[in-house]
Formats: structure tokens, sequence, C-alpha cells
């Protein structure tokens, strides 16, 4: 192996690079001598490679007559923290848009975004980190900042090792591969090592350290699995500490068949993997109301308190939706009122008197002449009695017509403001 001379902004010194698979690689450097100026850009050379990127005026010091600095690829603009945020497309809206949104509002470079999923309606986001928004954004995509210092988005090439290396050491347990190379970007995520191995391992993530004019790589595999040794840690702790966790969300389910006799469903996991297809689960949504729901249908599954001895289906379908309309709707209530008016019935006064209102403008032109016209609103008492007078002299089967359309014309009181002759399609007690 060549020995690698390393310079900082053209200031001598020994360092750590770490290129994670996923996210924005970084250098932790301890430099020679002090150093008064560490901010703004920096250009990591490391014998012939060359890495663009900023230093975090955070984590740079001195101290006596050493100094030390942490680098981050591209701009640092994926450490800063970004506000809350809501966007709403009824067209749907492009993981790519919010990518290059969120790019331009941190300041970053965007190089090639191969993604075009439509992630939705609605997208929300949290104050935090501009990196954390890019994963959920990108998922299950990864994102990365190159040595150039641009972001790129996609799929992250698996690609043959160039040029001479050596695997001095591996652990099959880990993962874990230590390689000599001639030049420091021979091995990135996603480089196949095969040299000694027993299989070819790919490589997710790499930390490489150079001193004294030497570099040794430390790669880490895991095959199948697009993480970092970070990552994979820290959730396995936070899985072990909070059992509860995979029970706080609501997770979508496809409803396949009825149970028969109660208000319980058989569902199938939408996304096949951590969840499994249910038996029977009650639905607890709004109280009164009993439905005999479409097969097929999107619904919410949540777990009461985190509790997995405690499912149950909380949401269903939107309007906008396919399959939101229930088969039947069943009300059930002592009493049901619209902001404060009383239930319609068809048998209530005022139900009669809506219902003589339609009949009237329905026949408004069979109605002898003296009675139409103003006449026919103003004159009915009048109205009435003779069509009693009729019922004893002439069949009344002309008028039966009539009556049908006044019936059909009569629309749903959807506002609850105006009377009306019931809900023929609502069963209720």
């Amino acid at each position: 192996m060549a020995s690698l001379a390393t310079t900082i902004n053209g200031r001598t010194t020994k360092l750590v690079l770490r290129r994670p698979w996923s996210g924005v690689w970084s250098v932790v450097a301890d430099f020679d001598s002090r150093v008064d100026t560490l901010a703004g850009p920096a250009t990591v050379q490391i014998g012939d490679a060359t890495f663009e990127g900023t230093f975090v005026p955070s984590l740079t010091g001195s101290f006596q007559l050493q100094s030390k600095a942490v680098i981050v690829g591209g701009k640092g603009g994926w450490r800063q923290s970004v506000p809350k945020a809501h966007e709403h497309s009824d067209a749907g809206i492009r993981a790519k848009s919010l990518i290059v949104k969120l790019a331009q509002q941190v300041g970053e470079t965007l190089g090639t975004v191969d993604i075009d999923a439509v992630v939705g309606a609605d997208y929300v986001r949290v104050t935090g980190p501009a990196a954390r928004a890019m994963d959920r954004i990108c998922a299950p995509l990864s994102w990365w900042v190159d040595a150039a210092g641009a972001t790129q988005v996609g799929t992250r090439p698996e690609v043959e090792v160039a040029g001479s290396y050596e695997v001095l050491d591996y652990d099959p347990r880990w993962k874990l591969a230590t390689v000599t190379v001639d030049r420091v970007d021979q091995v990135a995520p996603g480089s196949i090592l095969r040299n000694r191995l027993d299989e070819p391992v790919t490589v997710r993530e790499v930390e490489a350290t150079i001193a004294n004019g030497k570099v040794r790589l430390e790669c880490f595999g895991q095959a199948g699995v697009l993480t970092s040794r970070l990552r994979r840690d820290l959730q396995a702790m936070v899985r072990h500490l909070i059992p509860e966790l995979p029970y706080l969300g609501a997770v979508r389910y496809r409803i396949v068949k009825a149970n028969a006799g109660d208000n319980r469903w058989w569902l199938q996991a939408v996304v096949q993997g951590e969840y499994p297809d249910t038996l029977p689960i009650s639905v607890r949504c709004f109280s009164g109301i009993k439905a005999e729901h479409a097969l097929g249908q999107i619904v919410r599954v949540m777990f009461t308190e985190g509790d997995p001895y405690d499912p149950f289906i909380v949401g269903f379908a939107a309007p906008d939706e396919a399959g939101w309309k229930p088969d039947t709707l069943t009300l059930d209530a002592g009493e049901i009122g619209f902001g404060g008016v009383p239930t319609e019935h068809a048998t209530s006064a005022e139900a009669l008197v809506s219902l003589f209102d339609a009949f009237c403008t329905a026949v408004n032109t069979t109605i002898p002449g003296p009675l139409t016209g103003v006449g026919l609103f103003t004159n009915k008492a009048i109205i009435l009695n003779a069509a009693i007078a009729l019922t004893a002299t002439v069949p009344i089967t002309p008028y039966a017509a009539a009556i049908a359309a006044a019936l059909a014309a009569k629309l749903p009181d959807v506002t609850g403001q105006l009377p009306s002759i019931g809900w023929p399609t609502v069963k209720g007690s």
C-alpha cells in the first residue's frame, strides 16, 4: 500500500473518515498544530482522493498546540433544523418535489434524484433535523452525499472493487472486514468484497482511519439490510427498552370477511411483514353506530395504550376513497338531533307540512285555473278541502303520480334545519 498524504485546506492532519450507506459522510480530524480558523468549506485530500465538505463549528476547536475538527459532506445543511410544514395536493404530492424544496431550504446541492413516487395527498413535517426529514421522504430508497458534496437520491449501485486490495481480517458474526487499499475511495458503500472471503459481502458502511500516511478500512456489511451499525444497535436498544413501540401507531388492514353474529371483522395486513393477519377484530369508532362494511375496504387498527392484547378498528376509508360506503348503516340512540332540531319522522306534523308544500309544487300545473300561480300557495286550505271533496266524487288516481313526484322531489334534509318525510334508507330503533 502506498503512503497517502492527508490535508484539509492545505493543512496536514490525521483523520477518520466515515461513509454511511444513507446520509452524510463525516471526517473527525486531529491537526498536527494549532489552527485558529476552522470554519466554512473544507477540502479533504487523502492521497489522490478528494472530499468536499464543511466544518461543523460546534464540534471544532483548539487546546494548547492542538486543534480538532469535524467536517461533514456537502454544505452542512442536512444538520440544520427545519420548521414544521404541511403540504396538500389532491393530485398527490411527489417525493421529488419535497426533496428539491428541502435541499433549497437548507442550501444543499442535489445530484441525481432518482425517485418519482407519489407519497400521498398530504405531507406533514415536524420540526427537526433536515436529515431526518430526508430519511422519511426517501424511504425505502437511500440518499447520500458523494465525495464532491452533492446529494444523491435513489438506489445505491453495487459494484466490484476496482484496483488491488486485501482483506486482512473478517468477522462473520458482525460482517466486519478489515481491508487495506491503495486509494481511500476504492471501497465505498455498495462495493462488493470477495478477496479471501467464502461468500461475497456488499459493504454498507466504511470507516477509514488515516494516520502516518497509511490507510486502514473497516467495512461493515449486512446482507439485505440497508442500515448502519449505529442505527442497527440503537434500534435494538429502543425496541428492547420500549417493547410496546410497534403497537403505538395506526396500522393499515384490509377487511376480508365478516364475523357472523357480531360487529367484528377478519382483517389482512396491507403491508406484509411485521404485522400479522388477524382474527375477528371489534370496531370502536362512534357509539350508537353499527355497519355492514364492504369487503376489501382499508381500515386502521390501533392498540389500547400500546397493549398487544387489545386491538380494535378505529378508522375507515374517507368518502373520496374506494369502498368507503358501508352496505348498511344502523343508528341506535334514545334521541338523535341536528343542531338542536329534533329528529325527523314521517308521522311528524312538520314532515306533513313539508310534504304538502312539495305536493303543491308538483301539482302546480294540474290544479284548476283559479288555484294556480300565487293562489296555489295562498289557498292551501281550499286545496285541501277540494281534495277531500274530490275523493267522494271522482277517482283520486290522477293525483297519485303527482304525490309520487312530490316524494321523489323532496331532497334529504342534510342540514337538519328543514323537516322532511324521514330517512327511508336508514335503519333505527
